[in-house]
């Protein structure tokens, strides 16, 4: 798994939902064609508002899982400075 491409795929969704949701208007297409007026759009705006709170949900969940991953390679990195510090130290007593 390449470093940049979850992050890359999440945000080339999110901007084309975005954008699908800018092109459907502030209604969001969920509106009932017998409805009209200021209250026909609440219900839409309220759909709006639960989709983008599941958007944000799990994109909060993908970053939680990144960081997880992220604080573990720090750890194993660390790790594997301090073996190879190590090595080096019985390399060098080696050689004397």
């Amino acid at each position: 798994m390449l470093r940049g491409q979850p992050r890359g795929r999440a945000n080339r969704r999110w901007a084309k939902g975005r954008r699908e949701r800018d092109k459907l208007g502030p209604e969001g297409g969920t509106e009932d064609p017998g409805e009209t007026g200021p209250s026909a759009t609440v219900p839409a705006l309220l759909e709006l508002e639960r989709k983008d709170r599941r958007m944000l949900e799990r994109r909060m969940a993908e970053l939680e899982e990144e960081l997880k991953v992220l604080v573990d390679l720090r750890a194993d990195n660390q790790r594997l400075k301090d073996e190879n510090g190590a090595l080096i130290r019985v390399i060098s007593k080696l050689s004397k």
